[in-house]
């Protein structure tokens, strides 16, 4: 757990915010591919198409439950939502709400 700002076993009722992320960042890539033990683990072809990107984190708010969590975040996850918005499809939270409800019913 060294790595984790919370170090407490998680109990229902617990908030937290879940923050997954990719950074590409020149100095930490430069020690990386001048390590072989990391070098070898990393396309580097593939990563130069994205050096002058950043990166991106995806934050979700999440509340512990009995049985797993609740996800408080609502935000355009998948290709199909992300290009939805884009076409101004999705306008809100709500207009994404009912787009995936009605993709889980077939609609």
């Amino acid at each position: 757990y060294n790595a984790l700002r919370a170090q407490v076993v998680l109990e229902p009722g617990h908030v937290l915010t879940v923050e997954p992320g990719i950074y590409f960042m020149e100095y930490a890539l430069q020690e990386a591919k001048q390590k072989k033990t990391l070098s070898k683990f990393f396309n580097w072809d593939r990563i130069a198409d994205f050096e002058s990107f950043g990166g991106v984190r995806l934050e979700d708010n999440v509340l512990v439950t009995e049985s797993g969590i609740e996800n408080f975040t609502t935000a355009p996850r998948t290709v199909d939502e992300v290009e939805a918005v884009m076409r101004g499809e999705v306008a809100d939270s709500v207009a994404l709400i009912q787009r995936r409800s009605d993709a889980l019913q077939g609609a």
